[in-house]
């Protein structure tokens, strides 16, 4: 389907309200109408964050077109079976940004990601949504962070801002900047300055598709 028809769509399969969910992706009521009616196009990001209030992700068919994709809801009931040589650890999604903060976030997530036993004790799972990491993340790949690992510059790197947005990007530093570069050259570089930044943690390991 197109953008615009994706739009409609969550209106009239969403219980929330218009508002509600300009709210939930950080947008105001007025560019949600702006969507409905054409005028302007929505971000990727705010399509993937709208996908997932709604149980999907979005596999990108174009710029324009996209399909939907149900996603299936863990069952934390369930026994999480690790094999010998990993561990579990807690994945949050990128298209949650927005709705909780990092760290907070992580205490709410109740899906879990087997990783091998030698990566840090408090790393933990990024589920990448969307194509903007493309061709080195793909959509449904899970990233690796730790916090207590030490950043290093120009390497591909999970970025929590402190208004909630997180981003999976190649990360520069220089002068008191972090310049955030997608893999994918669709998309255009996003600059922010130290002090918007809550974490910049380098990936450690990759699940692909889990």
């Amino acid at each position: 389907m197109l953008k615009v028809d994706f739009i409609k769509y969550c209106i009239d399969n969403s219980t929330k309200s218009i508002q509600e969910l300009a709210n939930e992706i950080g947008i105001t009521r007025v560019n949600f109408y702006s969507w409905l009616s054409g005028k302007t196009s929505p971000k990727k990001t705010n399509i993937n964050k709208l996908a997932q209030i709604l149980g999907y992700r979005v596999k990108w068919l174009n710029n324009d077109e996209l399909e939907l994709i149900k996603v299936e809801p863990s069952n934390a009931s369930e026994p999480f079976h690790v094999p010998m040589d990993t561990r579990k650890a807690p994945v949050i999604t990128l298209a949650s940004a927005g709705m909780e903060k990092y760290p907070e976030i992580l205490n709410m997530t109740d899906q879990f990601v087997s990783i091998p036993k030698g990566l840090p004790d408090d790393a933990f799972g990024v589920r990448v949504v969307g194509d903007s990491a493309v061709p080195r993340y793909d959509d449904g790949d899970v990233c690796i962070v730790s916090p207590n690992k030490p950043f290093i510059n120009n390497k591909a790197c999970f970025i929590a801002l402190k208004n909630g947005e997180f981003y999976i990007k190649k990360v520069q530093k220089l002068n008191g900047k972090y310049h955030l570069i997608s893999y994918n050259a669709d998309y255009d570089p996003v600059t922010v300055k130290t002090d918007e930044v809550e974490a910049v943690l380098n990936i450690l390991h990759t699940r692909h598709n889990v």
